[in-house]
């Protein structure tokens, strides 16, 4: 009976003593390449800032600043297919967090999964609840336009699309606004691919223009702010083929403001004005024809609204433009006065896309 008890015993202590090993093997393995365990996380254990985002609370914005330092994924899809600023822009107009993910990297311009809206869509729609906003989320909704801004986007493009959108799709069954919105996705991702037609030239980087068209400056203007590197030598080598540094766009829009306009690139003002451009050059109302009486000087001087988003070079540009301005008769106090008694909006809508067909 002894004997029987202590080989039981035995085998029991074997049976614990493998037990133990095996959760040791397991506990100080090392996690494989793509487990969870190599997930970026913080304090709190996040992995996503979508899930940050949806949850809110007092600690959100630590949170988020602390998942950006661990390298979070600041572009991920979630499963609508929402990069976390444009979630954090609709999900209760967190835009001063939207704000902290553009800041920290996160690309404005990636388009909504199956859409046609990108982060700057997302931030116009928002303006349907302004009457509810707090004076913090007004607040924020200008600083996250005004940052957008500096960054290249466009929402004299943005308000446009919505105006086509609508003119576009007015009338239409559901089946034919999904046709037409398919379609219009479509021909925006083929442009992106370089597949947008033959009239698309591309350049040594990469950039594409229409060279046949009369929007060819403004769209070489508009591929600098997105990120274009040798868009000013092809301006330079525009200019040199003597193509009309006065065109006006088909929105209406002379060069020389859309330069101030698109990104706040005074250095490409400067170039156009010193190879001949017109500042008194009117933008023009594209439905009737007639100049409006907005000129660069007042384009100008709403840009020092947003001095203090500039970089070092920006503002040192601003400052060169302003001074060319003065030399040449224009007046930042008379242009902010006219505005004023005007009360007149500063733009006028381009086409959605300025290398389209």
């Amino acid at each position: 009976m002894r004997t029987k008890t202590l080989l039981i015993l035995s085998v029991l202590i074997l049976c614990f003593i493998g037990c133990d090993r095996a959760i040791e093997s397991l506990t100080t393995r090392p996690p494989s390449d793509g487990s969870i365990h190599d997930d970026k996380t913080n304090r709190w254990n996040d992995r996503s800032f979508h899930d940050i985002i949806r949850a809110g609370g007092r600690h959100r914005s630590d949170r988020i600043k602390e998942l950006i330092a661990e390298g979070g994924d600041l572009n991920e899809l979630d499963h609508n297919g929402n990069t976390p600023a444009v979630l954090a822009t609709g999900w209760g107009g967190q835009y001063d967090i939207a704000i902290m993910l553009v800041s920290a990297g996160a690309e404005y311009d990636i388009y909504k999964r199956n859409s046609n809206h990108r982060l700057a869509h997302f931030v116009v729609m928002e303006e349907r609840r302004a009457g509810l906003w707090s004076p913090e989320q007004r607040r924020d909704h200008a600083r996250l336009i005004k940052l957008l801004e500096t960054r290249g986007e466009s929402f004299t493009e943005v308000r446009a699309d919505f105006a086509r959108w609508k003119e576009l799709y007015a009338g239409t069954s559901l089946s034919q606004y999904a046709k037409l919105r398919d379609q219009e996705i479509a021909e925006r991702e083929a442009r992106s691919t370089g597949n947008a037609g033959p009239t698309n030239k591309t350049s040594q980087s990469g950039s594409k223009i229409t060279v046949q068209s009369p929007d060819a400056l403004h769209q070489l203007i508009d591929q600098r702010a997105k990120g274009c590197d040798d868009c000013v030598q092809r301006i330079r080598e525009l200019i040199a083929e003597g193509f009309d540094v006065n065109a006006i766009s088909s929105w209406g829009m002379p060069a020389v403001i859309w330069a101030v306009d698109k990104g706040r690139q005074f250095d490409v003002a400067l170039l156009l004005l010193r190879n001949g451009a017109d500042p008194s050059v009117p933008c023009i109302n594209q439905k009737t024809g007639n100049p409006l009486r907005l000129k660069l000087i007042h384009y100008v001087e709403r840009a020092a609204d947003d001095i203090q988003m500039y970089d070092k070079q920006q503002r040192q540009d601003y400052e060169e433009l302003v001074t060319w301005l003065t030399d040449h008769g224009e007046s930042i106090e008379q242009a902010k006065q006219e505005r004023h008694f005007w009360n007149q909006p500063l733009v006028e809508p381009p086409p959605a896309d300025l290398n389209a067909d």
